[in-house]
C-alpha cells in the first residue's frame, strides 16, 4: 500500500468521527506508524513553510509526464532544502499532483498545512508526545494581570520595550533562518542580519544558544523607535533592509523554546549572550541592556517607575519558565 493510499484512509476515518475524544483513541493506533506521524508533522510542523498559498495545476508545464518522486515526502524535503525552487518546485508538485489525481484534495490540504481533522496541534501531543514542535513566543500581558506572579518576589529582571517586529531566528550549524511571531518566514530580505549572524553563530552554539528571541527595530536620531519605518519595510516582498537592528533580549535551545520551559534561569541565559557579545562587535545586531530587580513585588516602587519611565517595560521573571510582562496599563 503506499504512503497517499494510508494517508487517505486515515484521512477519511478521523474526519467521519464526531468529537475529539473519539478522533484521539483512533490517533492511539498509530503512535508507533512512521507513515501517518509524517504526515501529521509534514502538516504541522511549524518549522517546515512550504510558501505555496494556493496551488493550482498550471498548464504551462507539461504535466503528462511521470513524476521523479515515489513519495510526497521525498518532494517535501526537497523543497524545504531548496533542492528544488521558485517555478522548478511548483512544476514538480504539480507534476506529482496530476500523477496523483485521487488525492489532489489531500496534498493540497498538507500544502496548506492544515488537514481539517478536528483535532489540534496540542491534542496530537497529547496522544504522542512531542510529535510536532510548537511555535509560541512569550507574549506580554497587562502588569496588572501578571501581578499575582510579581507579588511572589523573587528575581526580575526590565528592559526597554522596543516598538518594532519580534524576530524569533533559529541558528544552525550550516543554515539561519527567520520567523515573525507566529510562526511565518518574513517576506523582507533580512541578509544584512543574517550575514552578520552567519559569521559568528559558532560563537552562539558553542554557548548553547539556537534561539535567538528579540526585536527588529529601526531608531530615529533621538534613539526613539520608528515603527512606520520598519512596518512599510518589513511588509514589502524581497525589499532589502538596510537600516534595522535586531536587539536579542533571550536566548534558548530548541529544545526550551518548543517546550516553553528552560533548563536555566533568565540570568544564566542572559550571561551566554553577554559571553558572545563580550567577544564579538556587531553592527546591526544588540544585545538588549537588563535592569536587575531584587525586592518583594509588594513593596516596590514599579508603578511610579513606569508611569516616568517609559521605556522600562518588559519584565522578566528569574526563573526557568519563560515569563514575560508588559505595562500596556497608564499607571
Amino acid at each position: 500500500m503506499t504512503d497517499l493510499k494510508q494517508y487517505q484512509l486515515f484521512y477519511d476515518e478521523i474526519t467521519s468521527m464526531s468529537g475529539s475524544n473519539s478522533k484521539k483513541e483512533y490517533l492511539k493506533q498509530f503512535i508507533e506508524n512512521e507513515i501517518i506521524k509524517n504526515l501529521l508533522l509534514y502538516t504541522y510542523n511549524p518549522y517546515f513553510q512550504y510558501n505555496i498559498k494556493n496551488i493550482k495545476v498550471k498548464t504551462k508545464f507539461k504535466l503528462n509526464q511521470k513524476s521523479e518522486y515515489k513519495s510526497l515526502i521525498h518532494l517535501l524535503n526537497d523543497v524545504l532544502n531548496k533542492s528544488i525552487n521558485g517555478d522548478g518546485a511548483m512544476e514538480q508538485l504539480c507534476i506529482f499532483i496530476e500523477n496523483n489525481k485521487q488525492y489532489e484534495k489531500l496534498i493540497k490540504c498538507i500544502l496548506s498545512k492544515n488537514l481539517k481533522i478536528g483535532i489540534a496541534i496540542k491534542q496530537i501531543n497529547v496522544v504522542i508526545p512531542s510529535l510536532i514542535p510548537t511555535f509560541e513566543v512569550s507574549l506580554g500581558v497587562d502588569f496588572i494581570k501578571g501581578r499575582k506572579h510579581f507579588d511572589k518576589g523573587g528575581e526580575w529582571y526590565y528592559s526597554r520595550k522596543l516598538d518594532g517586529y519580534r524576530l524569533i531566528v533559529v541558528l544552525k550549524k550550516n543554515k539561519i533562518k527567520f520567523y515573525s511571531r507566529v510562526g511565518k518566514e518574513p517576506v523582507c530580505n533580512l541578509k544584512l542580519i543574517n550575514d552578520e549572524l552567519f559569521k559568528h553563530i559558532n560563537y552562539f552554539i558553542d554557548n548553547k544558544i539556537e534561539i535567538l528571541d528579540g526585536e527588529l527595530c529601526v531608531l530615529n536620531k533621538d534613539n526613539s523607535d520608528d515603527f512606520k519605518g520598519i512596518q512599510t519595510q518589513f511588509t514589502k516582498k524581497n525589499h532589502l533592509i538596510t537600516n534595522a537592528s535586531f536587539n536579542i533580549f533571550d536566548g534558548l535551545t530548541l529544545k526550551e523554546f518548543s517546550n516553553q520551559i528552560s533548563d536555566n534561569i533568565f540570568s544564566e541565559r542572559y550571561q551566554k549572550l553577554k559571553n558572545v557579545f563580550d567577544n564579538i562587535k556587531f553592527n546591526k545586531i544588540h544585545l538588549v541592556k537588563q535592569g536587575h530587580y531584587t525586592e518583594n513585588g509588594k513593596n516596590y516602587g514599579c508603578y511610579s517607575m513606569h508611569g516616568e519611565i517609559r521605556e522600562f517595560e518588559r519584565w522578566f521573571k528569574d526563573s526557568l519558565d519563560k515569563f514575560e510582562y508588559d505595562d500596556k496599563s497608564n499607571v
